[in-house]
């Protein structure tokens, strides 16, 4: 088993350079998070099964320390470790001479992280459907009759509002940002979504 280190070699030795060792360490503890905390149901596909094995492929050329555990990742968490395994995959493909991820584990590692971008997406857009479900309620301060906006969004909120939409086409930016911060706070108290318009 080859060891990593970056102690007593010559500098020139690609076994030796600290940036590709980073890299290295880098990636097989983002793909051991990512294996070891990806969500339910994810976590009992063949992408993460796929994945495991890769892991065990890369640790069994060199050494690395395991990760600490930690606990288990959101789909958004897991979808943006997927996207740094990428970078450091093809920082090291651009960078490392020493054939640590050769063509054969990079194009395995490629198809198993897009895989599991598929089925991570797929989750995470499956549960942002159920919050659209239900009424739309549209804020336009030009249209309230007088009342504030955030008075009507609270009370389309109380009323089953599920998603409201800020639409301000008249004020400048700046003057609709206090309400646009409201009115995500509001949303975000009440598990209800919010899209805002210019």
């Amino acid at each position: 088993m080859t060891s990593f280190s970056s102690s007593g070699d010559s500098p020139g030795d690609p076994l030796n350079d600290p940036w590709n060792d980073a890299c290295r360490a880098s990636l097989v503890q983002s793909l051991q998070r990512l294996a070891d905390g990806c969500p339910d149901p994810i976590a009992a596909g063949s992408a993460v099964h796929r994945l495991r094995n890769l892991i065990l492929v890369l640790k069994s050329q060199a050494s690395f320390p395991d990760p600490a555990p930690a606990p288990g990742l959101t789909l958004s968490q897991a979808l943006n470790l997927v996207s740094t395994s990428r970078a450091l995959l093809t920082t090291l493909l651009e960078q490392d001479t020493t054939g640590f991820v050769g063509p054969e584990m990079s194009q395995a590692l490629s198809e198993t992280l897009e895989s599991l971008v598929d089925e991570l997406g797929r989750e995470l857009r499956a549960q942002q459907a159920t919050r659209v479900r239900g009424l739309y309620v549209i804020i336009d301060p030009q249209v309230t009759g007088g009342r504030e906006p955030i008075d009507i969004a609270r009370a389309a909120i109380n009323g089953g509002a599920r998603m409201l939409q800020l639409r301000d086409k008249l004020r400048d930016k700046g003057e609709s940002l206090p309400l646009a911060k409201a009115l995500q706070q509001l949303c975000q108290d009440n598990d209800a979504m919010l899209i805002i318009n210019d």
